[in-house]
């Protein structure tokens, strides 16, 4: 069996700050994947993907420069048009509406009954009571997708 050499990488002060907020972007809520990813995860990630959108072609076509191959992706993501862009938008606009009816549930339920829909204010911006109960909840999430994926594996290590 062969063994991979490590690979020592050296990255620029701008490339830090890039893994860092990569990283950062797999261990929140937008990204669908449960328990802390490491930075080992992210770096395979971006070379699966450089790979899948750059060097991965179909052998009955001819292969595309870089600058091809970025204008089709540029033209793909920069696509409004797209239909898949409109129902993600779409999707997105739901998810947002779907959180103000929940916070109005809440704040008549719990905190105000007398409350309105209308004295909700933002969930975005981050000084409102909305935008940290919006917060407390991702949190709540978070931690107990944690807790199960932790619970999971100790159950299949005792297997």
């Amino acid at each position: 069996m062969n063994k991979v050499k490590p690979i020592s990488l050296r990255l620029t002060p701008e490339n830090k700050e890039r893994m860092r907020l990569i990283s950062e972007y797999f261990n929140s809520d937008r990204y669908p994947v449960e328990g802390s990813i490491s930075a080992n995860f992210a770096i395979n990630f971006c070379i699966e993907t450089f790979y899948n959108l750059f060097v991965e072609t179909d052998p009955n076509i001819t292969p595309k420069r870089y600058y091809e191959a970025i204008n089709d992706y540029i033209r793909v993501r920069d696509n409004e048009d797209n239909d898949v862009m409109r129902k993600l938008n779409r999707i997105d606009q739901m998810i947002s509406q779907d959180k103000y009816i929940n916070m109005g549930i809440f704040k008549s339920l719990v905190i105000d009954p007398e409350s309105k829909m209308q004295d909700i204010k933002s969930i975005y911006l981050s000084d409102t009571f909305e935008s940290k109960f919006e917060q407390f909840l991702s949190n709540q999430v978070k931690s107990d997708r944690n807790y199960n994926y932790s619970m999971k594996h100790r159950l299949r290590r005792r297997e």
